[in-house]
């Protein structure tokens, strides 16, 4: 699986020079949407270690591109127990037809491989305390709670730094 740019546990978070953010939130009670709006419940994927990248309209697609090459081959290296998610807030789109023109776009997105996750009311950003612009990393343990939480640009020491923490929760 590869996820791309979208252009539109209780485990302390890890510090590296990409801000991080206040860890350890259970997110499990979340419901998100696959993109034929069928809801994806964070819950369902309890017992894997989950990585959302979590994106908007005013993204810079390329914003995250090392990290998200990364970890779409971490996800094929721990197939079945890593999930890589492209999570896109997509709250500014939730009226008709501006909803419809927003699927079309991530459509496209699911095509290139990248497993996709509607946030249609900008739940995870609220929750989270995410800002708008921001490619955001988000990292569920095996229980659902936030392990990690870092926005912006990563460098190529701290992609690593990220993957050797995914390494330590899927063990």
């Amino acid at each position: 699986m590869r996820c791309v740019a979208l252009g539109l546990l209780l485990l302390p978070a890890v510090v590296l020079g990409a801000a991080s953010l206040p860890a350890g939130q259970d997110l499990s009670d979340l419901v998100l949407a696959h993109l034929d709006d069928r809801p994806a419940p964070l819950r369902a994927l309890r017992g894997r270690v989950v990585a959302l990248i979590h994106e908007d309209r005013s993204t810079r697609p390329e914003q995250n591109q090392l990290l998200k090459e990364a970890l779409g081959a971490a996800a094929e290296r721990h197939r079945g127990r890593f999930l890589l998610f492209a999570l896109a807030d997509v709250s500014s789109y939730d009226i008709w037809p501006a909803r419809r023109f927003a699927k079309e776009a991530l459509y496209k997105v699911a095509a290139t491989g990248a497993s996709v996750l509607c946030d249609w009311k900008g739940v995870v950003r609220g929750r989270l305390g995410l800002r708008r612009g921001d490619s955001t990393l988000i990292v569920l343990s095996t229980e659902g709670r936030v392990a990690l939480l870092q926005r912006g640009p990563h460098s190529t020491q701290e992609v690593r730094a990220v993957l050797e923490r995914i390494g330590q929760l899927v063990q």
